[in-house]
């Protein structure tokens, strides 16, 4: 619900979080991964596959794009056209930046390597998170934790061993 006079969410009513609705969770988790994996494949078609002479920057800019757009029509229809606060935006400008060079980062990257490196290195993310995150006290490790990175090792254990005359380096 929103505040009549500043158009802000109010916080004791804000949206309930995925982790108070687990099946909206799990279909926006599932929805993130059947993007990203056409996201890839879409990336390694245009930027490495044999004879394509994409740029990888003119894809990223793309993507970046259409995702603006997509999450801001989102947003608006879900709680109107909010302006963060002015103490904010430079933080948020600065994390657009980064997240931009990452994805330019990455983008330059699956083009120097196969598919199925690129896979496995994109898999890890979630893992290498959790580790962190651990590791710093910043979040209480679980069962279901626990059982989504060794779903992940073993996907990954599993891919590598069908992948035929792969060069895992």
């Amino acid at each position: 619900m929103k505040d009549p006079e500043t158009e802000q969410l109010v916080p004791d009513e804000a949206p309930q979080t995925s982790a108070s609705r687990p099946v909206a969770g799990s279909v926006a988790a599932v929805l993130a991964a059947v993007l990203m994996a056409g996201y890839l494949l879409l990336g390694k078609q245009y930027v490495s596959h044999p004879g394509a002479d994409g740029d990888p920057a003119v894809f990223l800019l793309g993507r970046q794009l259409v995702a603006s757009l997509l999450m801001g029509c989102l947003a608006t229809a879900r709680d109107g056209f909010v302006l963060p606060h002015a103490e904010d935006r430079k933080a948020l400008h600065l994390l657009g930046l980064l997240n931009f060079v990452n994805a330019i980062g990455f983008v330059w990257g699956f083009k120097l390597t196969t598919a199925f490196t690129t896979s496995v290195m994109q898999l890890c993310i979630p893992v290498l998170t959790l580790g962190a995150s651990v590791a710093m006290a910043m979040e209480p490790l679980s069962m279901g934790k626990l059982t989504g990175v060794f779903l992940v090792v073993a996907g990954n254990g599993r891919s590598a061993q069908n992948h035929e005359g792969s060069d895992l380096s």
